[in-house]
């Protein structure tokens, strides 16, 4: 359903990233007042929209468009053409121009478009959905195999149930994301006023005790700002150097000029700077570069997925939406041992799996991190799982 879902994995799959919550509204910055706040958005977000396999993962990247649209032209072709999907409805089959819209919030399986103006309905009507009811006081379409719930300006896009448990949050009649998220609501009070942000991870701490990550851009008119922050488990696991490995690894970040570090309870964080001449949302290679070979060796836009059966000494690893995958530029690790994957065939599309062999590890619990090599010598992690009793 959403072309987004996986949020511009060559930014997502870099990173085991990070949360947010509370009320952190736009800031002044480049382009004027900015658009609808994170906090607004994020309202919508129930807690059930993350976590439902267990794995209490936390994926949600925020847009504020207007900001974005003024300083998309003066990118170079690629880089503006995938900020603009970042807020483009056109993405998830939305018949709006990325022009009208005044934010967006997307988690795993849901997405907030926030528009400048209303009217919304009666462009759904007129395009390829159908009113079907409604929910809280929102109107209700189908199309496009989704739902969209139509609450003032504001469009919440996702499964029915999904949508219905969205307006729920929204009117406070069910859990929402921002109040049952620990790591979010303490990156909340380090990271704010970026105009795009992502935040993703795991709620279970990981072998070093981090926990969710975020990042944050804010863009001046020479300067891209970067924020890296990372929440642990608690105050006392923090671990500074962590910023610095994980900038060392993830394609891009290398080149910012990096500040000092600091700590604020169990958040670290650390701000870098580059020329906006030189922003490429850390993708491979220089901004503009079109090649076919660094476009194999990107980071694929893929949503991965694991699994074991007891006894059976290996971990199933399936690709479940998304880009095709180059099975060589994958590198799965165990306590960071690099283990062999084996696949049916060179590239794994949404629906094929490979499986790595565990068949050795005596521990009950594994943590697998499965890396993206980029053929140049930098690696980047793109999906962590924790498994338990694979022997």
């Amino acid at each position: 359903m959403h072309d987004r879902r996986t949020f511009l994995s060559g930014l997502g799959s870099t990173l085991a990233l990070g949360s947010l919550a509370g009320c952190l509204d736009s800031v002044p910055g480049m382009g004027g007042s900015g658009g609808a706040s994170r906090s607004e958005l994020t309202n919508y977000i129930p807690a059930s929209a993350y976590g439902d396999d267990g794995s209490r993962r936390i994926n949600v990247l925020y847009t504020d468009a207007p900001r974005l649209e003024t300083m998309v032209d003066d990118l170079t072709t690629d880089v503006g053409n995938q900020l603009a999907s970042a807020y483009d409805p056109g993405e998830i089959h939305l018949p709006f121009p990325a022009s009208s819209v005044d934010g967006t919030v997307q988690a795993s399986t849901i997405s907030v478009v926030a528009l400048s103006s209303g009217d919304a309905g009666s462009k759904l009507a007129d395009g390829d959905y159908t009113e079907s009811g409604a929910h809280r006081g929102a109107t209700l379409y189908q199309g496009h195999d989704q739902t969209v719930a139509v609450d003032g300006k504001t469009l919440v896009v996702g499964p029915d149930a999904t949508v219905r448990k969205a307006l729920d949050a929204s009117a406070g009649e069910a859990e929402r994301l921002t109040a049952v998220s620990d790591p979010y609501a303490d990156l909340a009070g380090v990271v704010s006023g970026g105009s795009l942000e992502l935040f993703s991870g795991s709620e279970e701490p990981g072998p070093d005790g981090n926990t969710v990550t975020a990042v944050s851009w804010t863009f001046g008119e020479e300067t891209a700002e970067l924020t890296l922050a990372i929440a642990f488990a608690d105050a006392d696991s923090t671990d500074q150097s962590t910023l610095s490995d994980m900038a060392s690894i993830t394609q891009g970040m290398e080149d910012y000029d990096w500040g000092e570090p600091s700590t604020d309870g169990r958040v670290v964080s650390q701000v870098g700077t580059q020329p906006l001449a030189d922003f490429d949302l850390l993708q491979q290679g220089t901004p503009g570069e079109d090649s076919s070979e660094t476009t194999m060796r990107s980071a694929p836009n893929a949503a991965f997925s694991f699994s074991c059966e007891a006894g059976s000494g290996e971990v199933t690893v399936t690709i479940e939406e998304g880009e095709p995958v180059h099975v060589e530029h994958l590198v799965p690790r165990i306590d960071g041992e690099t283990r062999v994957i084996a696949a049916p065939s060179e590239t794994l599309e949404a629906g094929d799996s490979a499986t790595v062999d565990v068949s050795d590890v005596t521990a009950e619990t594994i943590q697998l991190e499965l890396y993206w090599d980029y053929g140049d010598g930098t690696e980047s992690l793109i999906a962590e799982a924790t498994l338990q009793n694979c022997n």
